[in-house]
């Protein structure tokens, strides 16, 4: 009687699980199966909502790199030094007289860049430590 109950109760197991497994792969995708979307021109159905996580596949657009810069409309966007007027000419060949000590601009971007920096850093320590006060501010405990 007892091994009865031991094949019944193996027999059992084997048959839920069976089961679970061809639910779980009638589910994956590329299955083929009419239970899941497949297909690989289709998107998959976002778990939770149900919406497409892809709405238009191939609409994708690559991601631009970080440090190039931006096209400024080709060579139609461009305008010869030739088609300027008298004005923009002048302003075009005086602008680099104008334009500035670089060399000082640059120097003062850079100092202020660093002493904000020191700043952060600062503010960063303060509130790790739980200061949430200016250490002027704190006083001393007798």
């Amino acid at each position: 009687m007892r091994n009865v109950v031991l094949v019944t109760v193996i027999c059992s197991v084997l048959v839920a699980v069976a089961t679970w497994k061809h639910q779980a792969q009638a589910s994956e995708p590329g299955s083929g199966s009419s239970a899941g979307s497949g297909s690989s021109t289709t998107s998959q159905p976002e778990p939770i909502t149900g919406d497409p996580v892809i709405p238009n596949p191939g609409d994708e657009t690559p991601q631009k790199p970080p440090f190039t810069m931006y096209s400024h409309g080709g060579s139609n966007a461009e305008i010869p030094y030739a088609q300027l007027s008298a004005d923009e000419k002048a302003w075009a060949d005086d602008e680099p007289s104008k334009g500035g000590d670089w060399q000082a601009i640059n120097n003062a971007y850079a100092g202020a860049s660093r002493l904000r920096a020191q700043e952060a850093g600062a503010s960063s320590a303060a509130a790790m430590l739980g200061l949430t006060t200016p250490l002027g501010s704190t006083g001393v405990v007798p």
